[in-house]
């Protein structure tokens, strides 16, 4: 489990309310359960395994894959029964559990059978084994919604026979009864009613006397009695008394269901923690749908570079209201472990902080994250977090107290492995001492290793990162001239918090800000007009990279027009120089047309002019269709040639990389794949006959003779 400090550290970050939101996501009672106590780790493993489940997932709802059902019924109650000896489930939660035990079955079996297209979810079933003896011993005795089955026993379809036969005799008599006083006008309109499951006759008050049989009672205004007929009293006591049997040999042959379900009390327990777990990875492929979100690359040298990152609930907060949510880009490495940010007061210092954090506590907890899936995270064992006022009238904690208290944790605790978190940091005391301690504090974190985030208007700590290499200044950019924050981290740089910029815009008396300058070190006053004018000219810089931006955009897209210009033109020419040479060659033909049209008026001999012109058209057409069969000839011969060389050489190629890669040999970074596999995997290890290769997300052992060359590794 990731170490946090404080107590409510990942409360800070807003990480349950992403858990409520996972929680909404899940099908099941179990695996909402399992969103609202997700936990973050620090088991690389771990992560690896939760966020590999969660990405294929992902791409299973992508592609629409078919994918059996995770979706099971709450078994609670019935898992609180089958815990005490001697206890009787009921029918309809030995359903539930058959249900749930065909649902665990089949996706056992797609996942054993798809154990090399989902190698992540596949954990989940790799100790479980299909369980046809829940199934079969609940269908055998029960059908849907829970009822016994009539040959569950002998004895109890041996009972439901009689039952049926005295329930149609009684039926028939009944009956008899009511047309028999319906005749006589003593009942009322709707003849009958049933009164402690026997049915009774409805008789008019007046005439109830008149009727044999066992009185029940009466409606609210007493002008109904209800009276069972003496003719069906004695056969509704026989079919009391067959229910009774009924009722006693159904409860006899559920508690010896109960006890061969029992008996499979493992088998449920794993099935329903299977199917949490795979409900629970499918609500987290949903979740990322919603946030937008990926999977970055996970690595161990320490280097955590986010690009495109978003405030997840920040993100779905503007997207529902129509908002534009801007990216934050930040880098941290092991020669660059702590960033630094300044800025204005409301610039976005503090949100980009908890994006930081949150992301981090996200991806440790195995959820995809709304980063580019081109961002590199590594993970921490700790994240030591100083967000907020913790001032206490009960406990007489002040403000600045609290933060001395969480100092002096990070001094005893922080080092390699360990990720910080402060806001605001120094303030809370006097200025020059509260950022005298915060600037020690911040030497020490800096020599133990580990990695950072402080948001400060602190002039000494702005000073303190442009003079250690460990440190990075970043600033939120401000717009110098609608003094409005543009939420956008700038790196390299501190920030100004544009104090006497924001007085003047607001209208205070240019008299009352000088001799509010003239109280602040003339230094300091110089340092943040610097501040300023960096961020002016960082701004200004922005601008023009967008508008350079803009013009490449237009200039290509020119040269696009330009280029589909040229061809068309290119495509015109070669379609007018056609049109020439058919044009020539139809000139000659009419020509020589005209010459024997001539010929024919001249020469008596017409037939013979005919025989002529018929030999000319003849020929003419013999030699157009030599032509183009000339054409296509050639066009096929070049085609096979080419068709040819290009299969030889790829043959050659094939086998010259073939042989290349036979005679060496397979070490860490070349591309590897199984003997039998066609996944390709990256070599991290090679020790003796043995290597350690990687797989996408997945790490596995295999021995070097089972391995095949796929490509070297890179120079």
């Amino acid at each position: 489990m990731m170490h946090c400090y404080p107590d409510d550290a990942q409360d800070r970050f807003q990480l349950n309310e992403v858990r409520m939101l996972l929680a909404e996501h899940c099908m099941g009672f179990s695996a909402k359960q399992l969103a609202l106590d997700i936990q973050p780790v620090s088991d690389l493993e771990l992560v690896l395994l939760r966020l590999q489940q969660t990405k294929e997932c992902f791409t299973i709802r992508e592609e629409s894959t078919v994918f059996p059902s995770v979706r099971y019924p709450d078994l609670r109650e019935a898992i609180q029964t089958l815990k005490v000896d001697d206890t009787v489930l009921e029918g309809k939660d030995m359903i539930a559990i058959r249900t749930m035990a065909d649902t665990a079955n089949v996706l056992i079996r797609y996942l054993k059978e798809k154990s090399d297209t989902f190698p992540a979810l596949y954990d989940l079933v790799v100790n479980c084994e299909v369980n046809k003896t829940l199934v079969e011993i609940i269908d055998k005795i029960l059908e849907p919604p829970g009822l016994v089955r009539s040959n569950a026993s002998g004895l109890l379809s041996n009972i439901r026979k009689k039952l049926a036969g005295k329930r149609q005799q009684a039926s028939r008599v009944f009956l008899n009864e009511i047309r028999k006083y319906q005749k006589q006008g003593w009942l009322r309109d709707f003849n009958e009613s049933s009164w402690n499951n026997r049915r009774v006759l409805a008789v008019i008050a007046e005439y109830k006397r008149q009727i044999k049989g066992i009185y029940h009672g009466s409606s609210d205004t007493g002008q109904t009695a209800f009276i069972e007929p003496i003719a069906t009293v004695s056969l509704n006591n026989e079919i009391f008394e067959l229910e009774q049997e009924e009722r006693r040999e159904v409860l006899r042959i559920l508690r010896e269901l109960t006890q061969n379900v029992r008996k499979e009390w493992y088998a449920i327990i794993d099935f329903e923690q299977m199917l949490a777990y795979a409900d629970l990875a499918m609500a987290k492929a949903r979740l990322a749908e919603d946030m937008e979100a990926s999977l970055p690359r996970l690595n161990t040298k320490g280097v955590l570079r986010l690009m495109d990152a978003r405030h997840p609930l920040l993100f779905l907060l503007n997207r529902s209201e129509g908002k534009e949510t801007v990216p934050l880009h930040l880098t941290l490495h092991p020669k660059q472990r702590i960033v630094i940010i300044s800025g204005p007061n409301a610039g976005g210092k503090s949100i980009a902080l908890k994006t930081v954090g949150l992301l981090q506590l996200m991806l440790q907890s195995g959820l995809l994250v709304p980063v580019h899936s081109d961002s590199d995270i590594c993970l921490f064992n700790a994240i030591l977090v100083d967000i907020g006022d913790d001032q206490s009238i009960e406990m007489e904690l002040s403000t600045y107290s609290s933060r001395l208290i969480k100092m002096k944790y990070f001094r005893g605790f922080a080092g390699q492995g360990t990720l910080f978190f402060m806001d605001e940091f120094g303030t809370g005391s006097d200025p020059e001492l509260g950022g005298a301690i915060a600037e020690i504090l911040l030497e020490d974190l800096t020599a133990s290793g580990a990695y950072g985030i402080v948001t400060t208007h602190y002039t000494n700590i702005k000073l303190m990162g442009e003079r250690t290499s460990d440190i990075l200044n970043a600033c939120m950019l401000f717009d110098e001239k609608s003094l409005r924050p543009m939420y956008r981290l700038i790196t390299g740089q501190p920030g100004s918090s544009y104090t006497f910029e924001v007085g003047e815009r607001i209208g205070l008396d240019k008299n009352f800000l000088d001799r509010a300058r003239a109280k602040v070190d003339g230094n300091r006053i110089e340092f943040d007009k610097l501040l300023v004018r960096l961020q002016e000219e960082q701004s200004a810089l922005g601008t023009a990279r967008k508008e350079l931006r803009e013009e490449r955009r237009a200039t290509e897209e020119k040269a696009g027009m330009y280029t589909q210009l040229v061809a068309r033109l290119k495509a015109q020419e070669l379609k007018e120089k056609s049109h020439r040479d058919r044009t020539l060659k139809l000139t000659a033909m009419g020509q020589k047309f005209q010459a024997l049209v001539e010929l024919y008026d001249q020469n008596g001999d017409k037939k013979a002019v005919v025989r002529k012109l018929m030999i000319h058209l003849n020929n003419e057409k013999n030699r157009l269709e030599a032509e183009r069969k000339a054409i296509r000839e050639k066009e096929k011969q070049e085609q096979n040639q080419k068709t040819h060389t290009e299969k030889k050489r790829k043959q050659a190629e094939k086998r010259l990389k073939k042989a290349d890669l036979a005679r060496e040999k397979i070490e860490t970074g070349a591309k590897v794949r199984l003997k039998n596999g066609h996944q390709k995997g990256i070599v991290e290890s090679v020790k003796g006959e043995q290597a350690t290769v990687v797989f996408g997300m997945m790490r596995t052992f295999a021995k070097i003779k089972d391995l095949r060359l796929v490509e070297r590794k890179k120079k």
